[in-house]
């Protein structure tokens, strides 16, 4: 997943849930490490966690018969769920994003962030709820699509208490 995703690190230690069976869900978990993380020189960085990728509104959503907009398919309404941890170098410290709480009718996103023990620790949770968006919304549907992808794409600002001999650490 991490390779496919443009990700340069070293994947171990992945297990995979059955696929046997839809409960619980299919889980996928694995430990990536990766040196010169990216912006790490800058003083942030970002989760390694995969975009949401939402269905793009257009304004021009139109029906055949050009007489209307027409609705959005999101899909299969479900629950996608992300959670990444970061290992931070000793005197390393984020400041941590506000959490994300959207509710529409149509879907769901929440995602919070702490740390804690040297740990950062980041969960993304969407939630489609209808497996289309009505015409009606699609005002509501473009400000959630796009809260969504600022979320994802959201820069993580370190300090370090000593950066002369931090400065040189990578986190994991």
């Amino acid at each position: 997943i991490s390779h496919r995703l443009g990700s340069g690190g070293t994947v171990s230690k992945a297990t995979v849930s059955t696929v046997d069976a839809t409960d619980p869900a299919l889980q996928i978990s694995y430990h990536y490490t990766r040196k010169d993380y990216p912006s790490w020189s800058d003083g942030k960085i970002t989760l390694p966690l995969p975009q949401f990728f939402l269905p793009k509104a257009k304004d021009k959503n139109t029906d055949k018969a050009g007489t209307g907009m027409k609705p959005l398919d999101l899909g299969i309404p479900g629950k996608q769920d992300y959670t990444a941890k970061v290992t931070l170098p000793a005197g390393y410290t984020p400041v941590l994003p506000a959490a994300v709480n959207l509710v529409d009718d149509f879907a769901e996103y929440h995602s919070h962030y702490t740390f804690a023990n040297g740990v950062l620790e980041g969960e993304r949770e969407l939630i489609v709820k209808a497996p289309k968006v009505a015409a009606g919304q699609m005002a509501a549907y473009k400000k959630f699509a796009d809260a969504v992808s600022n979320d994802g794409m959201t820069y993580i600002p370190l300090h370090a208490k000593d950066t002369a001999s931090t400065a040189a650490a990578v986190p994991e």
